[in-house]
């Protein structure tokens, strides 16, 4: 691991440990020397996963809860949206999260193709939360794609806690 990559990693950390106000956030890749931000997002995250959609409950403080409706990993070019719905750990200060949405490989197009960019602010109170993708605008073809997850206002190479990963497939 080269020198600047290691100081990356380390601010990486060090700033989900200060967002998130608690040791216990601690990505899993500051010990590894693997590109783990390549990896499903961990640490700062209790619970992500990939869905048609996302429902909204109240908690005992009044509070937005967000679940995921038809969780997947697997959609058709049919779906209007894909929503990635999460939940942190509790924190002192308020986090953005940020989603990137490229087309990993598909159809001939260009790989790592940047299709979208989401954020969320998420207040102190809130522990829970959702990105929607839309559909892109020549529509969703067949393939791989991934979300690369970041934390912060901007994004950076140390803001990456993760990515996730989905495909599209043929509607039948």
């Amino acid at each position: 691991m080269t020198r600047n990559r290691l100081i990356e990693r380390t601010m990486g950390v060090v700033l989900a440990v200060l967002l998130s106000g608690t040791i216990d956030a601690l990505p899993s890749f500051a010990e590894s020397s693997d590109d783990s931000t390549d990896a499903e997002p961990k640490g700062f995250f209790t619970r992500i996963e990939l869905a048609h959609g996302y429902k909204t409950a109240k908690d005992v403080f009044q509070t937005d809860r967000y679940k995921p409706d038809r969780p997947s990993t697997v959609f058709t070019p049919d779906v209007d949206a894909i929503y990635v719905v999460f939940e942190i750990l509790p924190r002192e200060n308020p986090a953005h999260i940020l989603g990137q949405l490229f087309l990993e490989k598909g159809d001939g197009r260009p790989n790592d193709t940047l299709l979208y960019e989401e954020g969320v602010y998420l207040q102190t109170s809130q522990d829970s939360g959702f990105l929607e993708l839309p559909r892109p605008t020549d529509g969703w073809v067949p393939g791989n794609y991934k979300i690369r997850i970041h934390i912060g206002e901007r994004v950076t190479q140390a803001s990456q806690l993760g990515t996730l990963r989905f495909k599209v497939v043929p509607s039948k």
